[in-house]
């Protein structure tokens, strides 16, 4: 079986601890970035953006939809982490989530195809339920 290494992108440094903890506890060597340019670098990539990464160097990829730019709808910066990994996501071999805490961000990126998330659904569900009652 293939090492299992993740590479994550979340500018909550809170969020970011805990998914690597909580990665780390599942066996995956984690790289942890805060930003758009390290988690590139984490990546090999440089400038010009390349349209595809020859290889790639982890099996797992999480990451703010909007890195860098909290509260913001623009999901760029995932479009582009994406892109490059598109081709190894659809041929099983590598993992990719977007999240973010802004629906709208994740419809707009679910809409072009990103596989994303808001991680805050399971708490909203719970919440909604027990304000039902």
């Amino acid at each position: 079986m293939p090492e299992k290494t993740a590479l994550i992108g979340l500018h909550d440094n809170d969020f970011l601890e805990t998914m690597s903890r909580v990665l780390v506890r599942r066996g995956f060597q984690v790289t942890a970035t805060d930003n758009l340019d390290d988690m590139l670098q984490a990546m090999g990539v440089g400038d010009p953006i390349p349209s595809t990464l020859p290889a790639s160097s982890f099996t797992a990829y999480l990451m703010d939809l909007n890195l860098g730019q909290p509260g913001s709808i623009n999901y760029a910066p995932a479009l582009t982490v994406y892109n490059l990994v598109r081709s190894y996501v659809e041929a099983g071999e590598v993992k990719f989530l977007g999240v973010s805490l802004n629906d709208e961000t994740v419809a707009l990126a679910q809409k072009v195809g990103i596989p994303a998330i808001s991680p805050m659904k399971p708490l909203k569900e719970l919440l909604e339920l027990l304000e039902s009652q």
